[in-house]
């Protein structure tokens, strides 16, 4: 499925993603990744969005991603409606 990849140094990409494939997500986000619901983001794109971001972005030292929604994740992140 294509989809939004939406890097921690805030680079907007669009991506190729199994989402039915753990590993394929994994991939995706270089590791373990965890899911972040928001209600900005649902009301932004009119519909329901997952985050799914990289749960290791601040031990890797990643930069603030403030397109996260107001989440301020650290970390790489795509998006999944």
């Amino acid at each position: 499925m294509k989809t939004l990849k939406i890097s921690a140094d805030n680079e907007i990409s669009i991506i190729d993603v199994n989402f039915d494939d753990f590993k394929s997500i994994q991939k995706a986000l270089g590791g373990h990744f965890e899911t972040v619901h928001t209600v900005k983001m649902n009301n932004y794109f009119q519909g329901p969005v997952i985050m799914l971001v990289d749960e290791d972005g601040h031990f890797k030292n990643l930069p603030l991603n403030r397109l996260g929604a107001g989440c301020m994740t650290c970390q790489d992140m795509v998006l999944q409606s």
